[in-house]
């Protein structure tokens, strides 16, 4: 019976298949077997240590463009590999799904208490108080998704069955896989009084009002801004709440 690996195993392997010219979605994939062995604390850890990696020495590892996971093991020729095109579902063409809650502490759903008054920061700014609150306004749903940053990173993603690891901030219910999400695309973080975005080595980058974020590049977020992920549009919006 082949022996269970730990954390720092699959640390490792992460990094092998990395540099063997996946991405991170491939990459983390690889890991899908033993990923069920580890507690939820224990994957966190993983995802901490993956990220630091990503952040410092992923960005020497250019992933190939499209191209299909292979076991580590595999000794056959890169060359000899046949490249797939990945076809990316327009956002029009993309089925409508009713809004859900999502992940919690960060995710709430709408509040039925008609005494809550939401109230939009009306002058565009870039400061983010502690008596605020995010709303992400996906492009074709009515109701926003509301969020509470904290300081500590928060990953914006999507879910998949066969994954183990939820994103903090999970668009699939938003049609997240038709328009190229990856399951760990961007990450979300306070610091001070600002709120910034990073993108997390994704397959079809993270955008901010029409700019692609490079590696390591880290953008201040203003009320009003516009992300895409892949093609899935989100218009950001600050604004406090206040009992009436």
């Amino acid at each position: 019976m082949a022996q269970e690996k730990g954390v720092m195993d699959l640390y490792a392997d992460f990094i092998r298949y990395r540099q063997r010219g996946q991405n991170g979605d491939q990459a983390w994939r690889g890991l899908s077997d033993d990923l069920q062995h580890l507690s939820q604390r224990e994957v966190m850890r993983l995802m901490s240590l993956i990220r630091v990696w990503e952040a410092t020495d992923g960005c020497a590892y250019k992933p190939f463009p499209c191209s299909p996971l292979r076991p580590l093991a595999s000794s056959e020729d890169d060359s000899a590999t046949p490249r797939v095109i990945r076809r990316i579902t327009p956002i029009s063409a993309r089925p409508s799904l009713p809004h859900t809650s999502l992940v919690q502490p960060f995710f709430e759903t709408p509040s039925a208490d008609p005494q809550r008054v939401i109230r939009p920061i009306v002058k565009t700014t870039s400061t983010f108080s502690d008596d605020m609150v995010l709303y992400f306004h996906v492009a074709g749903y009515a109701e926003p998704i509301r969020i509470r940053p904290y300081h500590a990173p928060m990953i914006i993603g999507r879910y998949a069955p066969e994954s183990s690891v939820m994103p903090d901030i999970n668009l699939e219910p938003y049609g997240a896989a038709q328009c190229g999400m990856s399951r760990l695309h961007a990450e979300l973080c306070r610091q001070g009084s600002a709120l910034v975005i990073s993108d997390m080595n994704s397959v079809n980058h993270t955008y901010v009002n029409g700019e692609a974020l490079s590696l390591k590049e880290t953008r201040v977020l203003k009320d009003g801004d516009d992300l895409r992920f892949g093609t899935l549009v989100v218009r950001v919006q600050f604004g406090t709440e206040k009992n009436a």
